[in-house]
């Protein structure tokens, strides 16, 4: 468990809510350092440095004097921003779904249930056993029977 400045309980698993990101915009805004940010709201440093970092963007300005242009940089969090990259990286997170297109498992699925009337269960342990594809091809019981029922693995259709 992560332990701030010894007497601080942490929040540990969560991840941070839409207002804890607009309490750290404002905390910065008024000159609070990251530790001292991560006290106020119970979170360890890290997770208050990694989520500015998630929302941190360049901010540019120009301003023009003797007819000459200057143009500024500054560095700004914002919580709308955080909060929109959180929710893109949860989508990508977890496990991808199987392909069924170009998947030598389900052409070899299709004629052994066709030609030999295999179950789709029995198809699937003998794939396994024999290791005659990656595992990354062959699904679990459950989703080749999903395949079946959405019609994805088209001749299968006419045994079933």
């Amino acid at each position: 468990m992560t332990h701030i400045n010894g007497n601080t309980k942490t929040v540990k698993g969560k991840h941070l809510s839409r207002d804890e990101r607009i309490i750290i915009q404002t905390l910065i805004n008024e000159g609070y350092s990251n530790r001292q940010i991560a006290g106020k709201l119970g979170r360890a440093p890290q997770t208050i440095n990694n989520e500015i970092k998630r929302g941190m963007y360049t901010q540019k300005s120009r301003q023009v004097q003797n007819n000459k242009i200057y143009t500024y940089y500054k560095c700004v969090y914002s919580p709308d921003l955080a909060q929109d990259r959180y929710f893109e990286n949860r989508i990508k997170s977890g496990r991808h779904p199987l392909p069924i297109t170009d998947n030598p498992f389900v052409e070899w699925t299709d004629h052994l249930m066709i030609h030999q009337e295999m179950s789709p269960a029995s198809v699937i342990m003998l794939a396994e056993k024999a290791k005659l594809f990656p595992e990354r091809f062959i699904p679990c019981i459950k989703t080749l029977y999903n395949w079946i029922d959405r019609k994805l693995i088209k001749s299968v259709i006419s045994i079933f």
